[in-house]
């Protein structure tokens, strides 16, 4: 497996060993100044559990990428990151202009929303929001319905 060091804004780089098990990127806001979007990726972790992380990108003058990367016990614990995270926040910490930010801010959501979901999707395991459990686990086998062999 690879050895990974990830930015984070505010925090120490998160190093861990481990695969890459998605990556996407959301569509870019094209605008006059440049172009913004947001990378997405889940890692397996080796010792076991996942990194969810994020990145920030912009091509406009004045603006710095910012990353955020957190180590999670399960692949639920993933959705939960993902849609927990508001992106115009990273835009924020980026140094985007406050008079661009809430239009900026939609349609950087709308394109990070669509990537994120392509991630889950993509995902083993995913929680359903109807059920208490996960989608896509295994069912453990029951003793009383597991036929016996003679």
């Amino acid at each position: 497996m690879a050895q990974y060091e990830l930015a984070r804004f505010g925090y120490e780089p998160l190093r861990f060993q481990g695969e890459v098990v998605v990556r996407r990127a959301s569509e870019p806001v094209v605008a006059p100044l440049g172009e913004r979007f947001v990378e997405l990726a889940v890692y397996r972790c080796d010792e076991g559990g996942y990194v969810a992380h994020l990145v920030y990108r912009s091509s406009v003058v004045g603006e710095n990428e910012v990353s955020i990367a957190e180590q999670l016990d399960q692949v639920t614990d993933v959705q939960d990151f993902f849609f927990a995270f508001e992106p115009s926040e990273l835009a924020k910490s980026a140094g985007v202009d406050e008079e661009v930010g809430s239009d900026l801010a939609a349609q950087l959501y709308a394109r990070y929303e669509s990537a994120a979901r392509e991630i889950l999707a993509s995902m083993p395991v995913r929680k359903d929001s109807t059920t208490d459990g996960a989608v896509g686990e295994k069912p453990s086998p029951n003793p009383a319905e597991t036929p016996r062999s003679h």
